[in-house]
């Protein structure tokens, strides 16, 4: 489905006709109207009301952004301009603490904090202090952790990867030393979908399949000693995401939660990808995106789209006694393929109504703390074979900027 209008010429021709009225109107038609054809659009009187704030505003610029720091610099020189408060960026447990803690020599240190403090050092320069609020996501045991003998047994059927009390360690650890400058933290990426799917292959992956129950131990071990600290930092669910359960492969995001539950999970948020695309989170002519429990893969707002999918994580979470915790949108995004009219992805202007669409709608819940857009920049590849990631950026791949770049900046200009 290509956002629900590739179906007649007729239809091609009123969605033209559309962005053509959107540029003239601008957001006051409030978001996705480029998806209805005309007569269908609600009234002024009936349209949605949105409330932008410039905390909402974040960005995933991918795992390679801060490998060097000429690309530091310019990049944080360039989320300035565009208006970014979050940066969600990964760190990966190996490269912190790469050697076993056993073989450390007494009075050594056990973590190479090198990386971190230069990443540190850069953002707490005069010219950044302030402006930006860094989620660090740590994943990527290192080879140490996952020796069998090295893992610990605990309460459940499967037992778990890795050791999961070295995993809380390490992350109380880098939470001690950058409690200055970052405070959010999200335990793993992805730890719903296994690492060795053939169809839908996660190479970020850690956990071969998925297992709630030893995901909710990794939670209680690292909550509580991130939480003895007493440094007022937040502990997220680990960026859940995804529509479909595939047995031995994959768990779909809000059943995932659910089942993390019912295992005694223990954290301070969710972070959550809430991709949409190529759809809209809901109706354009709905005064607020609300759960549908509709199966059918004919709705394209229901429980095959992953912001329904949200909002059911978000009815799970309320219904468990956690109305005061809140989802961070850490990924949320759609691959464009410029000028080209594959069928594939969205167009350049698509990609543009998708960004506006998923700031304003998350603007209407006081529960999400902030969305961050996947990603910064495209990174090449073979449109044709990768209708992913790689083209999901706000600038193109050669630096120029993409209709969703301009706009994520108006966006965030004009937000209180």
């Amino acid at each position: 489905m290509r956002l629900a209008l590739r179906t007649s010429r007729r239809a091609r021709n009123a969605r033209i006709a559309t962005i053509a009225l959107i540029a003239v109107l601008g957001s006051a038609i409030g978001s996705g109207v480029v998806y209805a054809i005309l007569p269908t659009a609600p009234a002024p009187s009936a349209l949605p009301t949105y409330h932008l704030k410039k905390a909402h505003f974040g960005i995933a610029p991918g795992s390679g952004f801060f490998l060097d720091e000429a690309n530091l610099r310019s990049g944080l020189d360039d989320f300035k301009r565009l208006g970014v408060h979050w940066i969600r960026s990964s760190i990966p447990w190996q490269n912190f603490q790469p050697d076993d803690p056993a073989t450390v020599a007494p009075g050594a240190s056990k973590y190479n904090w090198r990386g971190i403090d230069n990443f540190l050092k850069t953002i707490n320069l005069p010219e950044y202090k302030g402006f930006f609020k860094p989620i660090f996501t740590v994943d990527g045991p290192p080879a140490w952790a996952k020796v069998g003998s090295r893992i610990g047994r605990i309460a459940c059927a499967v037992q778990p990867p890795f050791d999961l009390p070295s995993y809380a360690r390490a992350i109380a650890a880098l939470a001690a030393h950058v409690k200055s400058t970052v405070h959010v933290f999200e335990l793993e990426n992805s730890p719903n979908i296994g690492l060795r799917s053939p169809k839908h292959d996660n190479p970020d992956g850690v956990w071969p399949t998925p297992n709630p129950c030893g995901y909710a131990a990794l939670t209680r071990l690292t909550t509580a000693a991130v939480h003895k600290l007493n440094i007022g930092a937040t502990v997220l669910v680990g960026g859940i995401g995804g529509v479909r359960t595939v047995d031995g492969e994959r768990m779909a995001a809000d059943l995932f939660l659910l089942y993390l539950y019912a295992y005694k999970a223990a954290f301070d948020g969710v972070s959550y990808h809430a991709y949409s695309t190529p759809n809209l989170p809901c109706a354009p002519k709905d005064a607020i995106c609300k759960f549908d429990p509709e199966p059918s893969h004919k709705d394209l707002y229901g429980m095959t789209n992953g912001w329904d999918r949200m909002l059911d994580a978000r009815r799970i979470m309320v219904a468990s006694g956690d109305k005061a915790k809140k989802i961070w949108i850490t990924e949320f995004g759609g691959p464009s393929d410029g000028t080209n009219s594959t069928g594939k992805m969205l167009t350049e202007q698509e990609q543009q109504v998708l960004l506006t669409a998923g700031f304003q709608r998350a603007s209407q819940y006081s529960w999400v703390a902030g969305l961050c857009w996947f990603t910064y920049r495209d990174d090449g590849g073979n449109f044709l074979l990768d209708p992913g990631r790689g083209w999901m950026g706000l600038r193109r791949q050669d630096g120029s900027h993409k209709p969703s770049y301009v706009e994520y900046q108006r966006l965030a200009a004009a937000a209180s």
